[in-house]
This record gives structure tokens, sequence and C-alpha cells, in this order.
């Protein structure tokens, strides 16, 4: 019999965190690193954002086995992440992305550029 697979999608870890830390001391971040951890063998995967390198504990940034960043919030941030440091300037375009040691695009919206990143802004590195 196929085992069945989940999902578990965290969006805002920074949110959760803020809301939850004086709540057991902070268990249910400590609940997630170990769901992260030691669920892929029930079959349950996590998927998480955060708005910060920092919002992500070292034990949950061990525990996932891919990243994907988006544009980061500043130079810093990105080399952090273990991006290039581009990745952070305020023009890289809406999309943009640093997967598996690599840049990609996973969006390319239609319309006016979204957060005031021109559409024909260079690419990394230039």
């Amino acid at each position: 019999a196929q085992r069945s697979r989940v999902l578990l999608l965290v969006d805002s870890l920074g949110a959760l965190d803020e809301r939850h830390a004086r709540v057991n001391r902070g268990e249910a971040v400590d609940l997630l690193v170990r769901v992260a951890a030691d669920g892929r063998s029930a079959g349950i995967h996590v998927a998480v954002t955060a708005s910060r390198r920092a919002e992500v504990p070292p034990g949950l940034l061990a525990a996932l086995d891919r990243r994907l960043l988006l544009r980061c919030a500043s130079p810093d941030d990105a080399s952090m992440a273990g991006a290039p440091p581009d990745l952070g300037r305020p023009d890289v375009p809406a999309g943009r992305c640093w997967i598996d040691g690599a840049l990609g695009q996973v969006a390319a919206p239609d319309g006016p550029a979204v957060g005031g990143a021109p559409r024909d802004a260079p690419p990394l590195g230039h």
C-alpha cells in the first residue's frame, strides 16, 4: 500500500515564533524543527517562509534539505543565506531566486513591475 504524504506549510516563521515564543518556552518552533528533521520518514514534508534569515533557527535550517531564496531584504541577508549578495539589491526583478547554487526565475508577472523593480533590471553580478 502506498503511504500518503503530507506537506506542512508555515507562512511567516517569524510571526509564528513571535506569537508562540512565550508559550511553553517556544515549544511550537522546537516541535516544527523536530517534524522537519524526523517527519520525512513518515511522509511529512515541511516548507516554510521567512522574511529574514535570522528568523530561521539553525536546527530548522539544518533539517531543510532545499532552500529557495527570493529577493532578500539586504545584501547581508543574501550572503548569510548562502546566495550572492546581489540578491539583496532593491532592483532585483520580482521572482528572481537562488536555488541549488544557481540563479532562477520562479515568476514573470504580467503588467507593471512588482515592488518597484524594473522588468529590464540587469542580471545579478553585473
